[in-house]
């Protein structure tokens, strides 16, 4: 069985490009054409990565993607979602400064859909950075991880601690939500704890959770 890792919200690929020589077949998904056509240009001589210039989400079809910036960098894109991000992250601290770049319209693609097309039941490496969509997206193939067919998985989470609203009209994607709807079959590996310190200038507002499959008979 060829080892499949799905990997999805690339941005400029730093993470993807230290694993990706480790799997058979690599599926990358990045919304902003900009970043996927210097991605597919990477990694051309490279036939097993599949560079997808979509965005991951729950309908097919085109959708509004805000792609954002730091305020005074230009090339920061990093915090770009399906959602814009809101005022009251904005205002929690001065490190926080993320702003709509440009609205741009781009491809939305649902999982399930996408590894029914192209014959994948099984998946050793699923990562989502999807900026406050993953558990949405979690919940379209939640029946691959039900069955246990993806070995391992990472998700950036919100922690359940977490007030503010990081972007306007964004699905819930708390931390706990992963962790109840993955324990049955997944033990959790690993936590990546991000800074709410109030006295901190840098306030981060996930948390990354790793979950690796059951053995077998647990």
């Amino acid at each position: 069985m060829a080892k499949v890792l799905i990997y999805i919200g690339l941005n400029q690929g730093g993470s993807f490009d230290k694993i990706f020589k480790d799997f058979d077949v690599c599926y990358g998904f990045e919304p902003i054409p900009l970043l996927a056509g210097r991605l597919q240009e990477r990694y051309r001589p490279f036939p097993s990565v599949h560079i997808i210039n979509a965005a991951v989400c729950v309908n097919e079809g085109p959708v509004s993607f805000y792609v954002s910036k730091m305020d005074g960098d230009h090339d920061n894109m990093q915090s770009s979602s399906l959602c814009e991000v809101s005022d009251g992250y904005r205002n929690n601290g001065p490190k926080n400064q993320v702003f709509t770049k440009e609205v741009i319209t781009v491809q939305g693609i649902n999982l399930a859909n996408f590894l029914k097309q192209h014959g994948i039941s099984e998946i050793d490496t699923y990562i989502s950075d999807a900026e406050g969509y993953d558990f949405s997206i979690l919940q379209t193939v939640k029946s691959l991880f039900d069955e246990r067919r993806v070995k391992h998985a990472q998700f950036e989470t919100e922690p359940d601690y977490v007030a503010v609203e990081q972007r306007t009209g964004q699905p819930a994607n708390k931390s706990s939500l992963f962790i109840d709807a993955l324990i049955n079959n997944y033990d959790l590996v690993g936590m990546q704890q991000g800074n709410y310190d109030p006295s901190s200038p840098t306030r981060w507002f996930n948390r990354d959770l790793e979950f690796r499959v059951k053995p077998e008979g647990e």
